[in-house]
Parts: C-alpha cells; structure tokens; sequence
C-alpha cells in the first residue's frame, strides 16, 4: 500500500514542500503540493489522496479550517499537523479535529517517515474494513448491525480499561508518594513475614537500603538489644490485630541501639485471609533524651529546694561553732597548746563545711545573678592562670584550641569560671589518677580545651569542650553524673556537688551540658552557650 499512497503536502514555505516531496517519492510515495489552504481544500474534493501534510500557519486559512473541511466532506483522508510552535492548545485542538498525528519542524526524517508509513498503512486498513463492511451489509444486514455493536462495544471496552489503568496508575503513584513523604518508617512484610516494602524514613532509621532489605525476613533486619522483637510483634497481633505506640529498642546497621515507637496492623484479603502485616515507627531518640532531661532538671530542682532550706537551717550553728573556735585561739596564750591544736582543726572542717554550704546555696540557685556579654576564651584563660602552675608541676600538658574572633556571650563570668575550675580539676584528678596506676609513660597527661562557634536549631552558639586522656567514666555512670552529692572520688575528697552546681549554672545560661567518655581512655564534657544576640532572642521569646 505504502508505493501507491499519494500524499498531499500543503504548506506555504516552498522549500519545505519539496523537502518533504523529495524525501517521500523516495520511498515511493505519489506526492502533490499546495501553498495555501483554499487550494488545498479543492485539491482534496476529488479524494484522490490517502494522506495530507498540512501546516497549521497558513496565509489564507489555518491548518485546523482545513481539517473542519475535511471532516465534514467525511473523507478517508489522514492528516498530519506540521508547524514550528508547538503548543498543547494546538495539538489538543487539531486531534479534536480529526488529525492522525502532530510533527514539529525541524522534524527528524525517520520520524516523517514513520508517521507517515503508519497513516498510509493505517488508512488502507480503514479502506479495507470499509469494503468488507459495505460487502458483508449486502450479503448480511443483521450481521452488519451486530458488529456495529461489538465494535462499539469493544471500542467503549477498550477506552474504560485505558480510564481505570491510568486511573489504577494514578492512584499507586499517589500513594507510593505519600508513604516515601511520611515522617515515620513504614515497612511491610508478606505472610512468611518477609519485607516487601520499605520506605525513605525506614531506611533513614535504620541505615539499611530498600533494596538491602527486601525480601530478607523482618527478624534479619529488626534485631532488638534485649528480647525477640519479631516475634514479640507477631505475638502481639495475632491477639489483638493492631497495635500502637509500643517501644522497643534496635540495633541499625551500625549496631547503634536506637529507641522506636511502633504500631502495626495485620493485612487481609478481602476473604478475612492473613496476606501480611504493616508496620509504622518512629525513631524516638530525642523523645528519651528530653525526658532524661527533664527527670534530670525535675530532680535537681527538687533537691535545690530541699538543700537550700538545709542549708539556712545548718549555717547558724556552724556559724557559732567557727566563732567559740575563733575565740579559743584568742584566749589559750600557750599557743602550742593540745587545745589550740584542737581548735585549728575545729576552724579547717568547719570551714570545710561552710565551704560544702556555700556549694549547696550555689547549686540550690536562690540568687539571680546579673549576665553581661562575655568574652568566653578570656574567661577560660582566666581560669588557667589559677591553676596552669600546678598542672605543670604534675606533668599535665595544656593544649589550647581556640577559634579567633569568637563572639561574646551573654554571661556571669564569676559563675562560669565556677564551671571551668570545677571540670579542669576534675581533670587534673583523673589525668593523676591513671598516672599512678600506669606509670610508664609520664609524658602523655594531656588536658585539651577546644573553643569553637556551632549552631543549633538554626541559632548561633559557642562550644566549649575540656578534653582529658585520663581514667575515664564509666558508662554506668553516666546517669547519676549530674547528681547532687554523686562522687567516684574517696572519702573526703569530694563533695559530689561540683558537676550539680556546674549543671544549674549551665541551666541558667541557657546551654547544655554533655559528656563523652571511654573508661580508661578519655572524657570530654561539652558545654554549649549561646552567643549574646542569640541568649536575648531566647530571653523575648
């Protein structure tokens, strides 16, 4: 069909025309110009032609009059569109004409050809159904209705199953877009409780790949720290079907235990059979540690209450105490004396108990304090000028690591360098403690004081971090840290105060303290302040 199909080319740019004839006849084609559209109109009335190219921009007529024309003389003509600006309303508007096909120039030459080899081939299967049917409705007029009718039916078949694909279609890369958006993990398993799916924040919380994941069974990948959390999960709904907001911890794929929240349902078919279940958590790591932290603030602010009261009540006596002791030493002229030997070590524990109370009424935090923006480094240096000499004499190498320029603060200077005095000597006690234990090597006592800008929460603030490689913290106690009167030193020497009252001056400077240690390897205790611009910020708020 395709050597005997004579085509129609009607555009008004002539080199186009002849382009396109020249490319045509090549392939066998029987082809006419026009160069406008009343031409092309009249060319077209005596049906000669199986195929026309027709561009929409013409000087007389546009494109889409010539196909209205075309399909009211209800010819078996195919059309092809051709134009150089392309648009969605002009093709929608020339398909809704009746035009087989829409090419943009510069078009590709295989593709004309293609086009038009499928309109030529398409029309001549048009013309051969139309012979058979005028053929079959004069042998058969009932036959002739009756595939009118399933042709109907078949073309309303055929175009409600392309609706309800598109729209199945629609519909699952809707929900496939709503489950990769959701904030918590969703993974589904089949009815042997192997994964089938597996969505961007399940794999954000786990650090496992979808397609690491898929097909592996749900114990392989959910491996919790303390019990059988598959089966612990598959036990719970066997009895109540659904789930909710059950914690539980897991190992991710760095065998990092991180806490979820999970909630779970089974999935049925729609005969009630068992096909799956689905599974929905949520990482609740910062959860925990705010209610850690919030334990923790409830605590010492209970104990601040209990202890200042204390306090007030045991400076009186204390008070009289330390005078009659005073006053011993006044009166006893044997200055070598039992008695005013008795009566020194009266004056050096009671002011070691004024010492613990002024501790206590500092941890407490009854007083405001003023703040003023403070120049963090100088504070620190501040500090080290107290106590650099005596860490030098126990060998303790001090390495500063401070940013230049660094911000000021807002603070109290007086209650900070409290902070820093507290943990450089909590330093300088661990550093000689694992010195004695291992006294090999005396040149490796180093205290690293790093001062460095960060932000948090889309706020600016200022880390300090006073580093040791000293005896370590054990993990264990880790919790108990921050608490008043919690020591890991002897007996009389130390009070377990020092880290509570460095916790609630942190507190009231707006920041955070933390620690990270490995036992006999190393501690850092992080503080985070915030700058003076960002402190005024959080006080308007």
């Amino acid at each position: 069909m395709s050597a005997k199909a004579n085509i129609l080319i009607v555009d008004d740019e002539i080199g186009v025309c002849y382009t396109i004839k020249d490319i045509l006849e090549d392939e066998g084609y029987g082809v006419s110009i026009t160069l406008n559209g009343n031409d092309a109109i009249e060319a077209i009335k005596d049906n000669s032609f199986h195929v026309a190219i027709i561009d929409i921009n013409l000087p007389d007529i546009s494109g889409l009059e010539i196909l209205k024309e075309i399909r009211s003389m209800n010819l078996d003509l195919y059309s092809i569109m051709l134009t150089a600006a392309a648009t969605l309303e002009n093709s929608i508007k020339a398909l809704n004409q009746g035009a087989y096909a829409y090419i943009v120039k510069p078009f590709q030459v295989e593709q004309l050809k293609d086009i038009v080899k499928r309109a030529t081939d398409e029309q001549h299967l048009v013309l051969e159904n139309k012979k058979l049917l005028r053929e079959l409705q004069i042998s058969n007029a009932a036959l002739k209705e009756a595939k009118a009718k399933v042709d109907d039916m078949n073309r309303a078949l055929e175009t409600r199953i392309r609706q309800r694909t598109r729209e199945l279609f629609d519909q699952k890369e809707r929900t496939e877009a709503i489950i990769e958006s959701l904030a918590d993990g969703l993974c589904t398993v089949d009815e042997h409780w192997q994964i089938t799916s597996f969505n961007r924040q399940a794999e954000k919380i786990t650090g496992f790949q979808a397609d690491e994941v898929i097909g592996k069974h749900h114990a392989e990948i959910f491996k919790s720290q303390n019990s059988d959390y598959t089966r612990q999960l598959i036990e719970s709904l066997k009895t109540k079907e659904n789930i909710s907001h059950m914690e539980v911890y897991i190992r991710n794929k760095n065998r990092q235990v991180i806490p979820i929240r999970v909630s779970a349902a089974l999935l049925k078919d729609k005969n009630g059979k068992i096909t799956g279940a689905v599974e929905n958590f949520r990482d609740i790591t910062e959860q925990k540690q705010l209610q850690e932290q919030l334990i923790q603030a409830s605590k010492l602010a209970s104990m601040g209450e209990l202890l200042a009261n204390f306090t007030h009540e045991i400076k009186n006596p204390l008070n009289g105490m330390l005078l009659f002791a005073n006053l011993i030493q006044v009166e006893i002229k044997d200055k070598d004396s039992e008695i005013v030997d008795y009566a020194d070590r009266i004056l050096q524990e009671g002011n070691r108990i004024s010492k613990i109370a002024s501790d206590i009424l500092t941890f407490s935090r009854q007083n405001r304090q003023e703040y003023h923006p403070e120049d963090v480094t100088e504070i620190i240096e501040t500090t080290l000028a107290l106590t650099e000499h005596q860490l030098q004499l126990d060998g303790i190498k001090v390495i500063r690591k401070f940013e230049p320029g660094l911000p000021k603060i807002a603070a109290n200077s007086g209650r900070l360098q409290q902070v820093f005095l507290n943990l450089i000597n909590n330093a300088q006690y661990a550093l000689n403690k694992k010195v004695i234990q291992d006294s090999s090597d005396k040149n490796w006592k180093i205290l690293q004081i790093s001062i460095y800008k960060i932000e948090k929460e889309g706020k600016p603030y200022i880390r300090i971090e006073i580093h040791d490689n000293g005896m370590g913290i054990p993990e264990k106690h880790f919790n108990k840290l921050f608490d008043p009167f919690f020591t890991t030193k002897p007996v009389g020497q130390g009070t377990g105060l020092g880290l509570s009252v460095s916790y609630g001056i942190i507190q009231d400077h707006w920041g955070t303290i933390d620690v990270e240690s490995r036992v006999s390897e190393f501690t850092t205790f992080i503080i985070d302040l915030p700058m003076a611009d960002s402190y005024r910020e959080i006080l308007d708020a």
